[in-house]
């Protein structure tokens, strides 16, 4: 049986494989072709519409308690300058207390696959912060990662 030399150069999925337009694939499956020396890879090209394209960042929540014992909340980025697509979802007007606002609940796209929870929050590139409600598709190679969300007034 012939080994390839490096194993770390097989493909495999998840992999994202760059054309000579510079345009980004997702390895989908892959298969042995070509009696072994070859390999045929099944492709998605993943990406967002680059002209309602926003970059984020995901921020996690960092705790500390002070000499007194309180508990202090401090955000940390654990990944910036990401691709994403914000989707407003619905907006409903709140008063409470002679205070007005306006919830916006969001549907965050990411064409790229990234470590995010409910705990986590985006912040986007006008600096508006959006709490994370639910995370779908991390872990699927054949589908854009959405994020529902809630800004924050």
């Amino acid at each position: 049986m012939c080994r390839p030399r490096n194993w770390s150069n097989l493909p495999r999925l998840g992999d994202v494989v760059v054309d000579a337009e510079d345009r980004r694939w997702t390895i989908l499956s892959v298969e042995r072709a070509a009696a072994g020396t070859r390999w045929r890879c099944r492709t998605e090209a993943r990406r967002l519409d680059p002209a309602r394209q926003d970059t984020i960042a995901i921020e996690q929540p960092v705790y500390a308690r002070t000499e007194s014992g309180a508990l202090v909340t401090t955000w940390q980025a654990v990944a910036t300058g990401l691709a994403a697509r914000i989707q407003p979802v619905t907006e409903r007007m709140h008063v409470e207390t002679g205070r007005q606002w306006s919830a916006s609940r969001v549907v965050v796209y990411l064409a790229q696959p990234v470590a995010v929870d409910a705990q986590c929050r985006i912040r986007d590139s006008q600096d508006r912060l959006y709490t994370i409600l639910q995370v779908r598709n991390v872990s699927r190679n054949d589908a854009l990662v959405e994020i529902d969300a809630l800004m924050q007034p």
